[in-house]
C-alpha cells in the first residue's frame, strides 16, 4: 500500500495485482461484457476495505454485470451464477452475493434513511448488514442509531417484529 497526500487528506492506494482465472470468460459471449466481468472481478478481489461504501460499490458493479448477462447472454442467469460459483471468486463468493443483496436493498431505501445507514454502519460485518435487509425501515433506523450490531442481534430484533 502507498499513501498519496491530497491537500489535507491522505489517501490509501492499493497497487493492482494479477492473478490467474479459471472461469471461461468467452461464455459471456460479448467481448465488452467479458472485459467488464474481468475488471469487476479484479476490483472485487482487490477490495481490501471492508466498509459499507466499498460493499455498495462492488454490489452495484456485480449487479450491473448480472443485469447485462440477463439482457445479452443466452442463459445469462446461469452464466452469472456459474461465474460467481467459480474458483475465481473462491471463498469471497458469499461476500459477492451479499454485496448484490445489500446494494439492491440500500438503493431502494429513502434517501434520508440511506444517509443514516451510511453514516452508522461502515464497520459492521457483512452478516449484520445482510440481516438489515430483512427488517422494516423503522427497525433499521432504530438499530443503526443504537450503534454496531451483531447479525444475531438484528435477526432476533427482526423476529420480534419490532
Amino acid at each position: 500500500m502507498h499513501k498519496i497526500a491530497s491537500g489535507d487528506n491522505t489517501q490509501n492506494v492499493y497497487p493492482p495485482f494479477v492473478f490467474a482465472t479459471n472461469f471461461d470468460y468467452s461464455r459471456f459471449e460479448n467481448p465488452q461484457l467479458q472485459s467488464k466481468a474481468k475488471t469487476t472481478l479484479n476490483q472485487f478481489i482487490g477490495f481490501v476495505r471492508r466498509t459499507f461504501d466499498g460493499l455498495l460499490e462492488n454490489g452495484e458493479a456485480l449487479n450491473s454485470i448480472y443485469q447485462d448477462c440477463l439482457a445479452h447472454c443466452p442463459k445469462g442467469k446461469k452464466v452469472f451464477d456459474n461465474w460467481l460459483a467459480s474458483d475465481d471468486f473462491g471463498a469471497s463468493r458469499y461476500i459477492a452475493y451479499s454485496a448484490i443483496e445489500i446494494y439492491n436493498w440500500f438503493s431502494k431505501l429513502p434517501k434520508r434513511l440511506q444517509r443514516l445507514v451510511r453514516a452508522n454502519v461502515q464497520k459492521w460485518s457483512v452478516s449484520a448488514l445482510r440481516q438489515l435487509t430483512k427488517v422494516s425501515n423503522d427497525l433499521v433506523k432504530e438499530l443503526v442509531r443504537n450503534g454496531k450490531q451483531a447479525a444475531a442481534q438484528i435477526k432476533e430484533e427482526g423476529e420480534r417484529g419490532r
